[in-house]
């Protein structure tokens, strides 16, 4: 594969992983689905280090990022997560906070591992 080629086909540079969880769950007699999607980066100006959303049926309904440190719900309908569960978002920020930590450790390894200390590098 050509350098001009995977440029195009990556939009940015030194990926090195994709992780997405795609799980199906029963609530009644209706299936669901539920998708993290999280990617952390390094040496990008004005872009987050580390960002998560979450999509319940193909809509998102929750969102973090690294500078704001907090996990928001991004459907109105979820703020009554709450309501059963009030340290719902509290869990959902601490769980978010820990894959960013794990995620920024992944970097440092890929780092050592391909010999360098500066650059791009993302992780998805």
């Amino acid at each position: 594969m050509g350098e001009e080629q995977r440029d195009r086909s990556t939009p940015l540079l030194n990926t090195f992983s994709i992780y997405t969880v795609l799980e199906c769950f029963c609530s009644s007699t209706e299936k669901h689905s539920l998708k993290h999607l999280r990617t952390a980066t390094s040496g990008i100006p004005n872009v987050p280090d580390f960002v998560a959303v979450v999509f319940v049926d193909g809509y998102q309904t929750e969102y973090y990022d690294s500078i704001s440190r907090k996990t928001v719900p991004t459907q109105t309908w979820m703020n009554r997560a709450t309501e059963d569960d009030p340290d719902y978002w509290e869990r959902q920020t601490s769980f978010w906070r820990g894959k960013e930590q794990s995620a920024r450790a992944n970097i440092e390894f890929y780092k050592e591992g391909f010999n360098r200390s500066g650059g791009t590098f993302t992780e998805h």
